[in-house]
């Protein structure tokens, strides 16, 4: 007769090896993805913008997904509301309000792909403007 172990159904004997492989796939898509999100986001080229003032330096970093900030060195820090306000101005259309901050070494978001498009910065009362109250200081085009 034949011992119980000696007769097991191989299936049954190879059962961990479903779990492990759901595992190794799960492994593998999560550094497919997290890959696919570094590059998007890795900066592909900057370009100083045209300063008005008289301190401080602007440049605008452009990630490969073409999104983009304005990197803001050297200015005041804003007091009374004050902001610094970034605007993406598309050919043909009226400047559109992305990101704003009141600190002088700041990032600015810039909302959407604006390879190519006209970037500004302008100084507002305070967040929420959809409109500059005044000519930016800062403006330059981003990188294509």
């Amino acid at each position: 007769m034949v011992p119980l172990a000696a007769r097991r159904r191989p299936a049954a004997s190879l059962a961990w090896l479903l779990p492990l492989a759901a595992i190794m796939l799960a492994v593998i898509g999560g550094t497919i993805l997290l890959s696919q999100q570094l590059a998007a986001a890795q900066v592909v080229a900057t370009a100083s913008l045209q300063n008005n003032s008289d301190r401080g330096r602007a440049e605008v970093l452009l990630r490969r997904s073409g999104e983009g900030v304005i990197q803001l060195t050297g200015f005041d820090d804003l007091g009374s509301g004050q902001v610094y306000q970034a605007w993406v101005i598309r050919p043909g259309q009226q400047p559109v309000a992305t990101g704003a901050t009141a600190r002088g070494n700041g990032t600015l978001m810039l909302d959407g792909d604006v390879r190519g498009t006209k970037v500004a910065v302008t100084l507002e009362p305070g967040p929420g403007a959809t409109a500059p109250s005044q000519a930016p200081f800062v403006i330059g085009d981003a990188p294509a």
